[in-house]
């Protein structure tokens, strides 16, 4: 086997499905262990909300959100023949975060977003990102623990709004207020 085709098949093994598995369980345990330590942070950051209503919505989102299970192959067959439906990563997402739920949405588009083999680029909201950030450091200690590699997730280094509005042009996922998406759609990118 060439040394390339080597590296490439470790590099498979560490991103396959099983270990996707892994990390997302990791990620779910976290999200469970850490879900009032965060919603304590979120609300001093914000001041949004209940820490105890943060707490049940951190839980929702560890154990809730669909992972690699809703990922599986499909087989269709029938007259006009067959075809195989699998699903395969995009690449990097970026994923812009909300003040209102700065560490559930964190949560829910790790495992989400992970499940399906992508990694993540987080710009969090200006007035949420220490919050945002503690979750996704909790999250990628989680990770790594579980055998995945360093920088599934990463963020910005200083949130603001011109970098967001940047992101908005090129985003695939995002959350937020009406201002928010109003912004979106001046960017010049279809709704998707």
């Amino acid at each position: 086997m060439s040394t390339r085709l080597w590296r490439w098949s470790i590099k498979r093994r560490k991103n396959s499905p099983p270990k996707r598995d892994e990390i997302i369980s990791a990620i779910r345990a976290a999200g469970v262990e850490n879900a009032e330590y965060l919603a304590g942070i979120a609300h001093e950051v914000t001041g949004y909300g209940r820490v105890e209503d943060k707490t049940v919505k951190n839980r929702n989102a560890a154990m809730l959100t669909p992972g690699i299970e809703d990922l599986q192959k499909e087989f269709l067959s029938g007259d006009a023949g067959s075809v195989i439906i699998e699903y395969g990563p995009m690449g990097v997402i970026a994923s812009l975060m909300p003040s209102t739920h700065p560490t559930a949405i964190v949560i829910n588009h790790a495992i989400a977003m992970l499940a399906a083999g992508n990694a993540i680029f987080i710009c969090p909201h200006p007035k949420a990102q220490a919050a945002t950030l503690e979750a996704m450091k909790l999250l990628n200690k989680a990770i790594i623990k579980a055998g995945g590699p360093k920088y599934l997730m990463v963020a910005v280094d200083k949130a603001d709004m011109e970098t967001s509005n940047k992101v908005y042009a090129q985003s695939l996922c995002k959350d937020g207020g009406g201002g928010r998406w109003g912004r979106r759609y001046k960017s010049g990118v279809k709704k998707r």
